[in-house]
């Protein structure tokens, strides 16, 4: 169904005059003409409980959303954070100016995980990657550590002992030079000499 729903968004993308992720579109739009899928017993438990725990990935929501609702959604800033070991305050207090060009939140992880994967919708004509940059600052305040799974890359800086573990790992720096804004030369030089 994947494989026939990227043929068909490929398809439709060559026609300008056409909305990005028409499959996505047409298929919210379909779901409402047919009766609500989750049973009364699922509603009432999503009323009564804070928190749930699902057997099925909920992943996807946050790209969905994005896909059906683009005139209002500027981008998803995606994070993976692990808070400390002892932290009791899972949930942020993001002060105002941070929580205004969010449109919505979802927080989810794996379970007896302490990684937690929280995705911010953020609203038509905000900068993401400064509120990004922002919410950086108020996860370091914490003593939380992001990435904590994916997007190691280049994007974030690696802590002093993660930098000292990558060094022990590969002493001549020849495997992932670079990694999390580490030294891109050999023996983890400071220039190429």
């Amino acid at each position: 169904m994947f494989a026939l729903k990227s043929r068909c968004d490929a398809f439709f993308g060559r026609f300008g005059f056409l909305p990005t992720h028409l499959t996505d579109r047409v298929a919210q739009a379909a779901s409402r003409l047919f009766p609500r899928h989750l049973p009364a017993r699922l509603k009432d438990y999503r009323d009564r409980y804070e928190h749930h725990l699902m057997l099925k990935g909920a992943a996807g929501a946050a790209v969905r959303y994005r896909a059906v609702h683009g005139n209002d959604v500027e981008e998803i800033v995606a994070l993976d954070i692990a808070l400390r070991r002892n932290d009791r305050e899972w949930f942020e207090k993001l002060p105002e100016a941070v929580e205004r060009p969010i449109a919505i939140k979802l927080y989810y992880g794996h379970f007896l995980c302490h990684v937690f994967h929280q995705d911010y919708i953020v609203r038509k004509g905000n900068n993401c990657l400064a509120l990004e940059h922002e919410m950086w600052e108020l996860l370091d305040a914490r003593g939380a550590e992001y990435p904590a799974e994916h997007n190691v890359g280049h994007l974030y800086q690696a802590n002093p002992a993660l930098k000292a573990f990558y060094e022990s790992l590969d002493p001549c720096n020849c495997f992932n030079p670079g990694i999390r804004q580490t030294s891109k030369f050999a023996h983890y030089r400071e220039s190429a000499q």
